[in-house]
């Protein structure tokens, strides 16, 4: 995310492929964050460096589409599993 600001700050989740292999166009990062590798918070102020570093010219992308949209849904996402889970175990 850092190494390439201006891809960072132009994230289009709907313009991604998870299958793609010669050059990955997702952050790769959902198994670093789902085993605690990389806690979301990091994640977060590593994404608001790297657009802070974007050049000018970019066109910056926006929640919810955005890798900040992408890291606010996934806790909204694990948030509403807990809840879900406490209510019902087993139920998500």
């Amino acid at each position: 995310v850092t190494a390439r600001p201006d891809w960072s700050a132009s994230f289009e989740k709907p313009k991604t492929s998870c299958t793609e292999v010669s050059t990955p166009s997702t952050t790769v990062l959902s198994p670093y964050l789902s085993m605690g590798c990389i806690s979301p918070r990091t994640a977060w102020h590593a994404v608001s460096d790297a657009n802070a570093k974007a050049s000018s010219k970019t066109s910056r992308s926006k929640p919810p589409v955005s890798l900040h949209g992408q890291l606010l849904w996934r806790d909204f996402n694990n948030l509403i599993a807990h809840s879900a889970n406490a209510q019902a175990p087993g139920s998500w």
